[in-house]
């Protein structure tokens, strides 16, 4: 056997090791963590948000935190939604999951979606390469446009919020009285505007955050861009668009703000995975 096979093993070891204490820390800790945030803080669960809540238009940002949407909304974004006439409540709200794949399977089981076009940006949801996972049975949705089959950008190793935008704009006109869910992968890596050198390998991206040989503020602000960015289609949708227009989130980013969770592939429900935005807004 050789050096560099021995060493895929290896990580190969480590990294199912760690899925598994990370599973069973989870087990062990998520159902006081809900409490605390449910009893002791108060903030409302993402699952009584969307029940409670008449929406039309469903704009939903891929790993995106509160605080820091939060931060960027009311010092930048704020004072054009007033420029537009509209009203809008803004509010913290635990998400379902902290992965995309577990935040659908939940989604899907909340209720019937055959009034629902799904704009779809992410192959993750189908799974055929993760064998951890099964596909999401995303045909309960009334219609499913797949993005990612059309509007890929080879060259940023996503699709970029204006393809999804000029998406929006076209099949709005095409399903009157149906509902929309508009799926941005943005503020998710791979960022915009920095390109740290490793191309579509988030599992290797990541790990050399946690170990600090990238900055993790240099990440942050480059996370910061990226939600810059898509925030402007997100005002267009919003000027285009009389309806009622929730936008929210499917899970958080951790940058290591507990010290050992980088990213969002853990499962145990820290603040900084599960507290997302939920933005209401209505033209006056």
């Amino acid at each position: 056997m050789n050096l560099k096979r021995l060493r895929n093993l290896l990580e190969l070891f480590i990294n199912e090791l760690f899925y598994i204490i990370d599973l069973l820390l989870a087990l062990i800790l998520n159902y006081s963590l809900d409490l605390l945030y449910s009893k002791v803080f108060k903030v409302e669960k993402q699952e009584e948000a969307l029940r409670k809540t008449r929406w039309d238009i469903m704009i939903l940002l891929d790993a995106c935190r509160y605080d820091i949407f939060y931060q960027i909304f009311v010092s930048e974004y704020r004072h054009i939604l007033k420029s537009m006439r509209c009203k809008y409540v803004l509010k913290p709200v635990i998400s379902f999951a902290t992965n995309t794949y577990d935040w659908f399977k939940k989604l899907l089981s909340m209720r019937d979606w055959r009034d629902t076009v799904y704009l779809c940006p992410t192959p993750i949801l189908f799974a055929k390469h993760n064998r951890r996972l099964r596909p999401i049975p995303l045909d309960r949705f009334g219609k499913v446009i797949h993005l990612w089959k059309r509007a890929w950008n080879h060259k940023l190793r996503t699709i970029h919020p204006l393809r999804v935008y000029l998406a929006y704009k076209l099949h709005r006109g095409k399903y009157k009285g149906h509902k929309v869910i508009v799926h941005f992968l943005q503020p998710h890596y791979p960022y915009l505007t920095r390109d740290f050198g490793y191309k579509d390998k988030e599992e290797l991206f990541w790990p050399h955050v946690r170990a600090r040989v990238i900055p993790i503020s240099e990440v942050k602000e480059a996370y910061k861009e990226n939600l810059r960015i898509v925030l402007k289609y997100v005002l267009e949708i919003i000027r285009s668009t009389r309806g009622r227009i929730i936008l929210t989130s499917d899970h958080g980013e951790a940058f290591l703000d507990l010290g050992f969770i980088v990213d969002h592939s853990s499962h145990i429900r820290v603040p900084s995975l599960v507290v997302v935005p939920f933005l209401y807004v209505e033209h006056l």
